[in-house]
């Protein structure tokens, strides 16, 4: 299973570059564009919903890579066992956390789906934006608990 995500992983990140490449070639485009007072009609509102995409599409490489904040000073002088629990907990309030927000995103992209909610200018229905949010969510959840199978059955700390 572990594979799976790792490979999800790898295409997420690079959809995520291509992302970036994207918001910075718009931008950089916009800029020319008034220089010449031409500028692209919507370039925030796309640069926005691509900043958006990106996030979501590089929040498994951050778990993977463990990019998130923790006291490891204190964390490091504690019995494994105590580690390794106090992983346990962190892992199970994660997955709680990540769970509420993926069903409550999707629940918000329904909710804009029937009101017919689409961006300002360029009349971009933002569903799909929200619901690929909610899918890396889901996604990083399921990474998650792959991380808490490994602490709790394997011990692996």
């Amino acid at each position: 299973m572990s594979w799976l995500f790792n490979n999800l992983q790898k295409k997420m990140q690079l959809i995520a570059v291509f992302c970036l490449l994207g918001m910075t070639t718009i931008t950089g485009l916009d800029i020319i564009g008034r220089y010449f007072n031409i500028p692209i009609f919507g370039s925030e509102e796309m640069v926005s919903l691509i900043a958006v995409l990106s996030i979501a599409f590089i929040l498994p490489l951050a778990h993977t890579q463990r990019s998130h904040i923790r006291v490891e000073i204190l964390f490091r002088i504690l019995p494994k066992t105590w580690q390794r629990l106090l992983k346990a907990l962190s892992g199970i309030l994660s997955i709680i956390l990540f769970s509420a927000i993926s069903w409550r995103l999707i629940l918000y992209g329904i909710a804009k789906h029937k009101s017919g909610v689409v961006t300002m200018n360029l009349e971009f229905p933002e569903t799909g934006i929200i619901l690929v949010l909610a899918a890396a969510f889901i996604i990083v959840t399921g990474m998650m608990l792959l991380d808490l199978i490994k602490i709790l059955v394997k011990g692996e700390n």
